[in-house]
């Protein structure tokens, strides 16, 4: 909780890269070292800000098996503005999961910008 407390305060990126320091490389479920820097994961952190990043992590320590699935499928990042977009794609006929719902709810809750995006065939 305490943790989580000084996330949402807006100490996220600190804490992000105090983490990366002290446990890089260590084994994590759910966690790959390699798959992205710690400057853009920090911009991340940054643009999404403290609320919706401490929910984030509050719901995948509090619920993983539940919460592991249903997460949007894309984050679009606004460098110039400093923000951040969840989008969630969607094809003719598909609808929302009820984990999806889940997701799209708790980061609404938390203040976060949630698109859902319908694609469409051209024939």
């Amino acid at each position: 909780d305490e943790i989580l407390g000084r996330i949402r305060l807006g100490m996220g990126r600190e804490i992000l890269a105090a983490s990366h320091a002290a446990h890089h490389g260590q084994s994590c479920i759910g966690l790959d070292w390699s798959r992205f820097e710690l400057a853009l994961l920090q911009e991340v952190v940054g643009a999404l800000g403290g609320a919706v990043v401490s929910t984030i992590c509050q719901e995948l320590a509090f619920d993983y098996p539940g919460m592991m699935h249903g997460a949007p499928d894309l984050l679009l990042l606004d460098g110039v503005r400093g923000s951040a977009t969840f989008v969630e794609v969607k094809g003719p006929g598909d609808k929302l999961s009820e984990k999806q719902q889940c997701w799209i709810d708790c980061l609404l809750a938390s203040g976060a910008t949630v698109e859902i995006c319908h694609v469409q065939s051209e024939t």
